[in-house]
């Protein structure tokens, strides 16, 4: 078996994202999704909208690494959604 870890849809509450209209972009910021809500991915993440339930699946399609070696400062993601294939979404490692 290869080193590569099987993917991980991980379903998060919008409400912990931040939304742009302008950009259609989600933004979350990884100690607040990972070490305050105990939420972990690898490729995907499903972003639920709590009021509605409707849920849209998230690939990420780029990494920036950070300077440090096995680290990363972001993750930006595209929707796999065919209602919402505009939506972006974008995770920031502040920690």
């Amino acid at each position: 078996m290869s080193g590569r870890k099987a993917a991980h849809n991980e379903v998060i509450p919008a409400c912990l994202f931040d939304y742009d209209k302008t950009t259609k972009t989600f933004v979350g910021y990884f100690a607040n999704l990972s070490q305050r809500h105990g939420h972990h991915w690898n490729t995907l993440i499903t972003i639920r909208n709590e009021k509605t339930g409707g849920e849209v699946v998230f690939e990420v399609d780029q990494t920036v690494q950070a300077p440090k070696p096995q680290w990363w400062k972001l993750m930006r993601f595209k929707s796999l959604s065919k209602e919402h294939p505009d939506l972006r979404l974008t995770v920031i490692n502040d920690g």
